[in-house]
């Protein structure tokens, strides 16, 4: 594998764990905004 296709595949997978860890992210603070606002 050269250097070209290891970079895209390195960024390609970076981006997928940066996008779940935002939607993670996410989900957790409304899940917390919604116990907080209830309790």
């Amino acid at each position: 594998m050269d250097g070209v296709s290891a970079g895209v595949m390195w960024s390609s997978l970076y981006m997928v764990l940066a996008s779940g860890v935002y939607s993670l992210d996410r989900g957790l603070r409304y899940e917390f905004e919604i116990f907080t606002n209830h309790a």
